[in-house]
């Protein structure tokens, strides 16, 4: 095939495309410049975001995670994305042992503890 060829692009950047991390970088650019509660970060990493936080104990974390991720949802909706839930992981790193954790969202928490078994 030779000549000229037309493609409309309905969403996203073909993985493994040359400008793909620039456009992420243009896109996600203001996601990481939002401001975000006190002890809480955001960063990006490849083609992923991250949010640290770093408090004390898991009621103040699930406070801030929770405040962090409406902020976060917010963004994504106005500018037409959404995040892919089955994909998003808590790892809480702490010298102390601490009831099992779960993820969830059930658009009013984003993070739920529960007892062990």
């Amino acid at each position: 095939m030779s000549g000229e060829r037309n493609m409309t692009v309905t969403s996203g950047a073909a993985q493994g495309s040359i400008l793909g991390p620039d456009l992420w970088n243009i896109l996600y650019d203001n996601l990481l410049r939002i401001q975000m509660p006190e002890e809480v970060t955001v960063v990006g990493y490849a083609d992923d975001i991250a949010v640290l936080i770093s408090v004390r104990d898991i009621d103040a974390a699930q406070l801030k995670l929770n405040q962090a991720m409406r902020k976060i949802e917010s963004w994504m909706q106005r500018h037409g994305l959404s995040l892919a839930l089955h994909k998003t992981e808590i790892v809480i790193l702490t010298k102390r042992r601490i009831e099992t954790t779960t993820a969830g969202h059930d658009r009013e928490t984003y993070l739920k503890t529960r007892s062990e078994s």
